[in-house]
């Protein structure tokens, strides 16, 4: 999962390297027609796609 602004999204593709908590990066994305859900929870999130980390 990342934040941007006020907003959570799953991605596709985030390297290891970046899946760390409260880590603050720049990025290129582009927002996807598909959402992600958690198992069981009924929470669910918009996809993104990563398209570069600066």
């Amino acid at each position: 999962m990342i934040e941007i602004g006020s907003e959570v999204y799953s991605t596709t593709n985030l390297a290891t390297q970046y899946q760390q908590d409260g880590l603050s990066i720049e990025l290129e994305y582009k927002e996807l027609n598909s959402i992600y859900t958690c198992g069981l929870l009924p929470t669910s999130y918009p996809e993104i796609e990563i398209k570069d980390v600066k």
